[in-house]
């Protein structure tokens, strides 16, 4: 699970099935990886308005703590875009098919939103144009049986060539 709260104070994230690393034979092109289990969420509260003027409040589930609400967006089966690790250009990635759903940049000091055909999704921050600078940025990964094996809250300083590549020796290293 990522979970980002941008300059703004908007939260978003997403659930991956998979561990975030750079996939076998992959080049210059994206290989994305994943499967339809993954999903965006957002406390923007005006995400679930866009999603149901356009008629696709399926996919949308809000839950409500303290008047607070979270949008999640569900797979649509609509391509296997779940995620992608894109090492050379510095950015792990949600969504696709129009835009990404979310963006994380090289330095986890940024990313941008949009709508995606993969999740059906509005843009997930409440600013226009969708980019955002990011405050805090957690990751939590888990095991197939459900126990956390890390709960890591990773600092704007780490790259992800030091985490996701074999060619680059990692910061700790260095």
């Amino acid at each position: 699970i990522m979970v980002v709260r941008t300059g703004n104070g908007d939260i978003l994230g997403g659930f991956a099935t998979e561990a975030w690393k750079r996939q076998e034979g992959y080049s210059s092109g994206r290989s994305f990886f994943g499967s339809g289990q993954s999903f965006l969420f957002s406390n923007h509260p005006s995400t679930k308005d866009n999603l149901s003027s356009k008629g696709s409040g399926d996919n949308d589930s809000s839950s409500s703590s303290s008047g607070k609400s979270l949008s999640i967006y569900k797979w649509t089966g609509l391509n296997t875009y779940s995620q992608v690790c894109d090492v050379e250009d510095g950015q792990i990635a949600m969504g696709g098919g129009g835009a990404f759903g979310l963006v994380v940049d090289e330095n986890f000091s940024r990313g941008c939103t949009g709508r995606c055909g993969t999740f059906d999704n509005p843009p997930l921050i409440s600013v226009s144009g969708g980019r955002f600078d990011i405050e805090d940025f957690e990751v939590y990964g888990f095991e197939r049986s459900g126990l956390a094996t890390s709960i890591d809250s990773v600092g704007s300083t780490l790259s992800l060539r030091s985490m996701f590549s074999d060619e680059y020796p990692s910061e700790s290293a260095q």
